[in-house]
């Protein structure tokens, strides 16, 4: 088994080099590209999260002490709302996801914390195109944050978003480039792709 570590910035036209955060194991015909998800946003999350229960707490020890569940019932919302917190919290620190290609299936897999659409198979041959799409969200105070996704494009015209959430562009590139190089997929321009926003 061959493991590879390097964190150059992807470039083109020639293979993008290998970004932090990625790693490769190549074993027989099959090929892992793994990769950490974003643990200095699980910093932040986490200290949020003690700040938020902190404050909290004050209202908990009130009513613990004046024997009213009034104020604990005032903050169960705001519990919840921590509660989230801390499992994204938990998702960005712990999480790997991973693609392991072979000639007969693509498979996407996420954990230990579990999270929606963090498995899946794809059949080999049916994928006929690897390409990179931007997303953005903007939060409650129109702040933006911008993540990529690598999808494949079925052979019956179906788009599989095979890992979400990447870290940067130079990840979600490097770890098309892997797979279509490792399939023998002739990389082809896509339509609505990363690429047509970058032209």
């Amino acid at each position: 088994m061959e493991s590879i570590t390097h964190d150059p910035p992807w470039s083109e036209p020639s293979g993008p080099p290998m970004p932090k955060r990625v790693r490769i194991e190549r074993s027989g015909n099959d090929l892992t590209v793994s990769w950490n998800w974003d643990r200095g946003l699980a910093i932040f999350l986490f200290f949020f999260a003690a700040i938020w229960f902190g404050i909290l707490s004050v209202f908990w020890i009130t009513a613990v002490r004046s024997g009213s569940i009034t104020p604990a019932l005032m903050t169960s919302l705001h519990a919840a709302v921590g509660t989230i917190v801390v499992y994204k919290a938990l998702v960005n620190a712990l999480n790997v996801t991973s693609v392991r290609a072979n000639l007969d299936t693509v498979r996407v897999h996420t954990g230990p914390v579990p999270v929606r659409g963090g498995s899946m198979d794809i059949a080999t041959a049916t994928v006929d195109q690897l390409f990179v799409r931007r997303e953005q969200t903007t939060n409650s105070k129109g702040r933006t944050r911008t993540t990529y996704e690598v999808h494949a494009l079925t052979s019956d015209h179906r788009d599989v978003a095979l890992a979400k959430h990447l870290p940067s562009e130079a990840v979600a590139h490097f770890v098309e480039h892997e797979i279509e190089e490792h399939l023998e997929i002739p990389d082809r321009h896509v339509p609505g792709s990363h690429r047509d926003e970058r032209t």
